[in-house]
């Protein structure tokens, strides 16, 4: 028996079947322990908020308007979590299911902030394909080699890509809510933390997206540039839902994050909309000839709150560009002391 309401409203799992789709566990980031959820059928991670052991999880599937519950425990003897999904209905309590009844109509993050206020949080789950399992063998002897390169001049740095939940230490994140992205990360061994990183997301149809943070205490060390090089090298390699990556973009938000991708590569760009920086740059050219970095420049001074979105083709050219761009950063030619990494 399910109970439903309102026309969207999710139709409470009453069976099993979420089994085969869904892998759940409980995971500590930092000192913070939160329920994962994978999607195995799209290949996504979610986390839920901090666990709080008073709360009732409820897991909704947009796409089926399915939903599942699950309850955590406590072994008092060792002070560890566990899950416990709710089997039937009749588990999850009926004052749960009037609350969240009582409040159907109301506007996704309403809702959700409503249901918080009686200890109930809904993950839910997108259908959006994911890269989750990234195939990490085919990209681990080139993230060695590379480190090896990196090593030379800079002993105490290390590159390390992989999923948040594994990484060590503190990380700078441009997205700091956001726990389901694959990381690319520049470590430090004397500190033990990520010191600049690049969040990767899949777009689907092999383009990943790409946003950068370095802490504030190693900007000028040229870490953002040499991660948008190994970016560039080791993202033909990675596999998402057995799809091949093909595209970098960025919606660069900064005219510096936008040089070091257009003026280092092969690249596509357009502003929004899209004959804003056209006609910007038809309009300099007419009065007084500039470069392409004063323009970038120039224009996202007086289109502050404008960027472009950046495509890099991972092809040979650009995988070679990237390639020469991580030799010359780590380089330990004296000629070239002010083009290399600081450390």
């Amino acid at each position: 028996m399910a109970t439903t309401w309102g026309q969207k409203s999710p139709i409470y799992n009453d069976n099993r079947s979420y089994i085969n789709r869904f892998g759940l566990d409980i995971v500590e980031i930092g000192t913070k322990k939160y329920i994962k959820i994978i999607d195995k059928t799209n290949n996504t991670v979610y986390f839920s908020n901090e666990i709080n052991s008073t709360y009732t999880y409820g897991v909704q599937d947009s796409l089926s308007k399915k939903i599942f519950f699950i309850k955590i425990t406590i072994d008092k003897s060792n002070g560890k979590y566990g899950i416990l999904i709710h089997d039937r209905v009749s588990q999850v309590g009926s004052n749960t299911l009037k609350i969240m009844e009582s409040h159907k109509g109301e506007k996704p993050l309403q809702y959700k902030r409503l249901l918080r206020n009686h200890n109930i949080e809904i993950i839910t789950i997108k259908d959006k394909i994911g890269c989750y399992y990234f195939k990490r063998n085919r990209i681990e002897s080139k993230i060695k080699e590379l480190n090896n390169k990196l090593e030379n001049i800079c002993s105490e740095l290390y590159l390390q890509i992989d999923n948040r939940e594994v990484l060590n230490g503190t990380i700078p994140r441009f997205s700091y809510n956001s726990k389901e992205a694959l990381l690319l990360c520049l470590y430090n061994k004397s500190i033990g933390h990520c010191v600049s990183s690049i969040e990767l997301k899949y777009e689907g149809n092999g383009e990943m997206s790409i946003d950068s943070k370095t802490h504030e205490s190693y900007t000028g060390k040229k870490y953002n540039k040499l991660l948008r090089s190994v970016i560039i090298i080791i993202s033909s390699l990675i596999i998402c839902h057995e799809n091949k990556i093909k595209i970098i973009s960025s919606e660069a938000i900064n005219p510096i994050s936008a040089w070091l991708l257009i003026g280092y590569f092969d690249t596509t760009y357009k502003s929004d909309p899209p004959e804003l920086f056209n006609e910007y740059e038809r309009k300099i050219d007419s009065t007084s000839p500039k470069s392409l970095k004063d323009k970038l420049f120039g224009f996202y001074n007086k289109y502050n709150n404008d960027g472009l979105l950046i495509k890099v083709e991972l092809n040979d050219k650009n995988i070679k560009k990237a390639n020469d761009l991580f030799n010359n950063l780590t380089s330990r030619n004296i000629n070239r002391k002010n083009n290399i990494i600081k450390c």
